[in-house]
């Protein structure tokens, strides 16, 4: 799910890269932090916007994380060099079941994995 997130999100990232995009706060459209974090193989890439008042005390944002992973994180992202876009590959000796999960050899019928 982590991976497609770019392109749910349409971030506008010219690789491959898997993310979370979070904020903090209740108040609708206000949040005291905005925040996306993405990896891929090579990097871990985090950015955050919001509130530096002292205790918390500053003015809070109208920014979304994915706003944030939009703007400030796709202009980094996007300036990284050219081989950093490796992706993940599967470990060897995995097998899948139960809707295309993986498990390790032996443990996908066990009570509780992956079936229901």
């Amino acid at each position: 799910m982590l991976q497609g997130y770019q392109g749910v999100w349409r971030l506008g990232w010219n690789r491959q890269m898997a993310a979370k995009s979070g904020t903090t706060g209740s108040q609708t459209g206000v949040h005291p932090d905005a925040w996306m974090m993405a990896y891929n193989p090579d990097i871990v890439v985090g950015a955050w916007a919001g509130n530096t008042g002292a205790d918390g005390k500053g003015s809070p944002t109208a920014a979304f994380g994915t706003d944030v992973g939009r703007t400030i994180e796709a202009s980094f992202i996007n300036g990284l060099p050219r081989d950093y876009s490796q992706w993940y590959t599967r470990p060897a000796g995995l097998v899948r079941a139960h809707g295309n999960q993986l498990f390790l050899p032996g443990t996908q019928n066990q009570p509780g994995c992956g079936q229901g």
